[in-house]
């Protein structure tokens, strides 16, 4: 795997792509109806070029069966059951590589947010006035706040802060609500819209940034959501002293 490029984890297709560009789902498409392929529990797969990368190295054509269980699928129209190859982690093999995959994007997450905490030189223009932000990550949230009651919750929590910023500013300028994701005329209908449903928020359900939280890469497998159901759980014990309603 080069710098710059991502390859399939079949080792004789000739299938690349960008590591900036090429979203998660592009991957999952070519292995799927190019290969029949379908890798499970990919949340728990914390770099998909690198897993692609590994299994390359011993995955080819010829000896799918070797690496990956063959599965049948029922079609709902009762048509013909389709053949797929599942690769998953319920070989040690698979498990191993995903543990450490994960291990490498959190101490790479870290280091990033440090880095993060201690710059002081961003220069970013707002997403909703023409004004350029200076300093810190607070300077930038607060503005947003302040400003333009706008919050994506404290500055310590996100990391990428840049890219963030400017996937947020790409979605506005297509006139998409940062909330709700609807898609507007033109960009003071969508900041009207906005600020009458009180949409100057992002949706907890939107997973598409959880990829900037920093939460969601502390434990393997287990997102924000995840956390905060098991949070509540053990909140609810406590104040029931473990019985639930129906049992009193």
């Amino acid at each position: 795997m080069s710098e710059c490029c991502g390859s399939c984890l079949i080792s004789d297709c000739n299938y690349t792509w960008s590591l900036d560009s090429i979203p998660q789902a592009t991957i999952l498409h070519h292995l799927i109806t190019e290969h029949k392929i379908v890798i499970a529990n990919i949340e728990t797969v914390y770099d998909v070029n690198k897993y692609c990368f590994y299994w390359s190295n011993k995955i080819t054509s010829s000896n799918l069966e070797q690496y990956l269980h063959g599965i049948n699928v029922h079609p709902k129209d009762n048509s013909e059951p389709k053949s797929y190859f599942l690769l998953n982690d319920t070989s040690n093999e698979d498990r191993v590589l995903r543990f450490r995959l994960h291990q490498e994007k959190l101490d790479e997450i870290l280091q990033q947010q440090q880095r993060e905490r201690e710059c002081t030189n961003y220069k970013i223009q707002c997403l909703f006035c023409p004004e350029y932000l200076h300093g810190d990550r607070f300077n930038i949230s607060n503005h947003l706040y302040e400003e333009h009651s706008f919050s994506y919750g404290h500055p310590d929590n996100v990391v990428y802060t840049e890219q963030f910023i400017e996937r947020l500013r790409e979605k506005m300028n297509k006139f998409e609500c940062l909330y709700c994701d609807k898609i507007f005329r033109d960009y003071k209908t969508l900041r009207e819209h906005m600020r009458k449903k009180l949409h100057k928020k992002l949706n907890p359900s939107n997973t598409e940034f959880d990829k900037f939280y920093v939460i969601n890469y502390r434990e393997f497998g287990r997102t924000w959501k995840d956390l905060e159901a098991e949070k509540e759980e053990k909140e609810t014990k406590q104040r029931y002293g473990g019985c639930s309603n129906w049992d009193r």
